[in-house]
């Protein structure tokens, strides 16, 4: 009879526990189960573990019991048949959790590693998993890399695809030398949704999906192909993982791979942020502080940053909302409350926050100057990110001595290492040491590389400035005056001052523009400093007066305009007709120009220096 016979008690509780052939009742399961465990069949003391180990219908969840049965169970355990022993492996492998995780007990890393390794002897991929996870954290064992690399291999290997998922992760961006080949191996195995068909492990193969489209989208290991990078996106946003869909969102943004949908981009963004995705509401305000967009809105940048940094104390989000109150960005500068959010952000680890940190206490924004403390910021961001602007920092603080001992060695390793991280800035402050011969031999051609590497990303003024220099004085190049003209003029475009003040010199130096051997000026450029006196856009009144034999003019500034291209409307300059003599205009010392009439052009040059310091530079008046 069913009541007498402890296997068929068992065998019930086990249909009841797992919902075989009936409604799933663990109250019921535990019933018979322990009818089973009463009459003899010690082997119900498994299943009785599990049962208050996870909690179900009738029964809550109770660790202390689970324990309690767990250590029963395998005090005589006897491995009769296959799933005797997969319960057996389950019983010591959720043992182990419980010493793991402190459940009713205290944490206790070298059991919950003794009873993992037996789960593990039992085949049980999860607790390989474990293992492996243990040693790859350092939890409770010296952090091995290696070993733990292995234990994951055995269980990835065996199909469990939180191991496969971590191995490419492992693989992709933990490891100290990325194997992206790897990495893409193990997130392919994890991706294929139809070898995991348990629902609660699938969430792991959107995100193997998602990781896919990253290698794709950033070309690690692959040619880039944005293309297959939104397949796999599409696939992970499908399944609901959102990461999938924010970088679907910024595919559609950027138009990569897709033709550009900004609108529909930013609906899908504005979707996961209102569900409170933190990456969503921080690039959202990053999308409204563009102000090339039609989206630029800076009280709506401003809002999205403070739901991310007060509702999720999001490092960027507290960054950015420092930047605009440093700049004044839809609200007014406020260096104190900008030094504020940043110092919340930098202490949080984030390197452009610690960075700007150390700028604010060097110029004492916000806070107290103190040189020290931003040495010590600097530093800061350099431990967490390899912070190109931070080590140029650093560079400035050994070079001058500022919060640090004068180091010119130290100063030149930081400004290389920045530089070789691409920074505008130190490029062209290397190429400035090349040409001049400070701490390095002087190579021109050194200082003309760093100086091109230096516009390749951004337009850096100095850096083209500096190029014209090279090419005028045919220094490590062939002289070429009108491509050195080129350059400076793209200088003095960015509102280089030594740029604008070269052109006005070239344009008043007569044996330069003015000669008989010009062939060396490409009349396009020339073109470009003419003032003609015929063509006045502006409306400016010219007045010439002829004062017996001498034709004087005294030319005032009203525009500060630099002549920019042919195509342009020239500006000329309001031209003042003195009334006083020539001697008694040479005896002023207003802001004037020095005008020469020629049949071809006009060189203006703007002279705020008295006519008495002009002289002994050897500036003169012509007469005409």
């Amino acid at each position: 009879m069913l009541y007498d016979n402890p296997k068929s008690q068992y065998k019930l509780g086990m249909m009841y526990k797992e919902g075989y052939g009936v409604v799933q009742d663990y109250s019921k399961a535990l019933s018979w189960l322990t009818k089973a465990l009463e009459n003899g069949q010690e082997i119900a003391t498994l299943l009785i573990g599990l049962i208050y180990y996870h909690g179900g219908t009738g029964v809550d969840r109770n660790y202390t019991k689970a324990l309690h049965w767990f250590l029963e169970a395998n005090n005589f355990i006897l491995y009769e048949d296959k799933s005797t022993i997969r319960y057996s492996a389950s019983v010591q492998y959720f043992t182990a959790l419980i010493y793991q995780k402190g459940y009713c007990t205290s944490v206790d890393y070298s059991l919950a590693l003794e009873w993992f390794m037996k789960a593990a002897a039992n085949g049980k991929k999860s607790a390989m998993y474990e293992i492996g996870m243990m040693y790859l954290n350092g939890e409770g064992v010296r952090k091995q890399d290696d070993l733990a690399c292995q234990w994951l291999t055995r269980s990835a290997e065996l199909g469990y695809l939180s191991a496969q998922l971590c191995l490419g992760i492992f693989y992709y961006e933990t490891s100290i030398s990325c194997d992206y080949k790897q990495a893409m191996h193990w997130f392919q195995n994890a991706a294929d949704v139809y070898s995991h068909r348990r629902k609660k492990q699938l969430k792991g193969c959107y995100v193997a999906q998602y990781y896919i489209g990253i290698i794709y989208l950033r070309g690690h290991g692959v040619y880039v192909d944005y293309e297959l990078a939104l397949q796999w996106f599409a696939k992970s946003a499908k399944n609901g993982y959102f990461l999938g869909k924010f970088e679907l969102s910024l595919m559609y943004f950027k138009g990569q791979g897709v033709p550009k949908q900004e609108k529909l981009a930013v609906q899908w963004l504005t979707d996961l942020a209102d569900l409170g995705h933190v990456e969503s509401q921080v690039e959202l305000g990053c999308i409204h502080l563009q102000e090339t967009l039609t989206f630029c809105d800076f009280e709506t940048a401003m809002g999205w940053f403070q739901k991310a940094a007060n509702n999720n104390n999001n490092a960027q989000a507290q960054f950015n909302i420092g930047w605009m109150y440093r700049y004044g960005l839809g609200v007014e500068i406020n260096h104190e409350i900008a030094f504020h959010w940043i110092e919340k952000s930098a202490n949080q680890g984030y390197s452009m926050s610690q960075n700007m940190l150390g700028e604010m206490y060097s110029n004492g924004r916000g806070t107290t100057q103190d040189l020290n403390e931003a040495v010590l910021w600097f530093r800061k961001s350099l431990n967490n990110d390899e912070n190109a602007i931070a080590q140029y920092n650093l560079a400035y603080c050994y070079f001058t001595g500022e919060g640090v001992p004068i180091n010119e060695h130290t100063a030149l390793i930081f400004l290389r290492k920045s530089a070789a991280q691409g920074y505008s800035e130190a490029q062209n402050e290397l190429g400035v040491m090349h040409c001049e011969g400070e701490l390095v031999e002087q190579n021109y051609g050194k200082g003309m590389m760093w100086f091109r590497k230096s516009i390749e990303h951004e337009k850096n003024s100095s850096s083209l400035c500096n190029i014209g220099d090279l090419y005028y004085g045919g220094l490590g190049v062939e002289k070429d005056v009108s491509l050195a003209l080129s350059y400076y003029t793209r200088s003095a475009k960015m509102g280089n001052e030594d740029a604008i003040r070269i052109l006005k010199q070239l344009q008043c130096t007569s044996d330069t523009l003015v000669n008989n051997d010009n062939k060396d000026i490409n009349p396009h450029v020339m073109k470009s400093f003419k003032i003609n006196l015929h063509n006045d856009a502006y409306g400016s009144d010219i007045m010439q007066r002829i004062i017996e034999g001498i034709k004087s003019f005294c030319v005032e500034d009203r525009h500060t305009v630099m002549l920019e291209t042919e195509e342009e409307s020239t500006r000329f300059f309001y031209i003042e007709d003195p009334s006083d003599a020539m001697d008694d205009i040479r005896k002023e010392s207003p802001k004037f120009f020095y005008v020469e009439d020629t049949s071809k052009f006009f060189h203006v040059e703007d002279m705020s220096a008295t006519f008495a310091e002009r002289k002994r530079k050897g500036v003169q008046f012509l007469d005409l």
